[in-house]
């Protein structure tokens, strides 16, 4: 199935009409999206009702924010062996959201529906890439975390460092003031299970890659962005599947 005809086989079974523009906290909002965080976008009345099943996030995968203007596609690398994925789509106003698995099938299973938000909540998710299509307008956020199980895949540090320490004991220390945009630094990442061709990367607030530098070691020269990003590492994994982790705070150089 393609994934136009899955977007328009979901389409006619849902009650997807465009929506009125929900109210909400700016503040709130821009926290959430400092942090990583889900912003709820509620319609009036509607958490009474809902019966929401918070999910549980694990590892983070993916942070979006920003603003939508008519739609956007989001992908989301998930890798082998994942026990499950957890995903949160919210927009001002939400016209339509579909949660496409890597065959081109549309996800059904798991998945709760609000008037601005979709929430999912998928077991044993299919390892490749899966993609969401949001359509509506507004201010948005999406999140995805995966269950890598046991001795999956896990981001565990991320520092920008340089030289210290006291004479015998000299080794490298994360700086102690913040870093400068476009200043030229010592990366440590530690990432725990099997991977290959792992980089460290860099994402912008809405997403996007900003800089990817290849992980040969712990220590690796990098640059940092001159625009908020979040650091984190993507690749491979043993399977030749892609995953990525990010550390969710959102971070604005000096």
């Amino acid at each position: 199935m393609t994934f136009a005809i899955a977007l328009l086989a979901l389409a006619l079974q849902q009650d997807q009409t465009p929506r009125q523009s929900a109210a909400f906290n700016r503040e709130f909002y821009e926290l959430s999206a400092s942090t990583g965080g889900d912003f709820y976008f509620w319609a009036p009345g509607e958490f009474a009702s809902s019966r929401l099943q918070v999910p549980v996030h694990h590892e983070d995968v993916f942070f979006a924010y920003g603003d939508l203007d008519s739609k956007r596609v989001f992908e989301i690398p998930i890798e082998s062996g994942a026990k499950s994925m957890t995903l949160f789509a919210g927009a001002q106003r939400k016209d339509l959201a579909v949660l496409v698995r890597p065959d081109g099938t549309v996800a059904r299973d798991g998945i709760q529906s609000f008037q601005h938000m979709a929430i999912a909540t998928i077991s044993a998710p299919a390892a490749g890439m899966w993609r969401l299509e949001l359509h509506g307008g507004g201010a948005y956020a999406v999140t995805a975390h995966v269950d890598p199980g046991a001795d999956g895949i896990q981001l565990i540090a991320f520092d920008f460092v340089e030289q210290g320490g006291r004479p015998g004991h000299e080794g490298m220390f994360p700086i102690k003031r913040e870093a400068k945009r476009g200043e030229k630094l010592t990366c440590r990442v530690v990432v725990s299970g099997a991977t290959k061709d792992a980089k460290l990367v860099f994402v912008a607030r809405d997403g996007s890659l900003l800089d990817s530098t290849k992980l040969s070691e712990e220590y690796v020269p990098c640059v940092v962005p001159s625009v908020p990003y979040r650091a984190g590492v993507a690749g491979t994994d043993a399977s030749g599947r892609a995953f990525q982790r990010l550390m969710p705070p959102l971070h604005s150089a000096e």
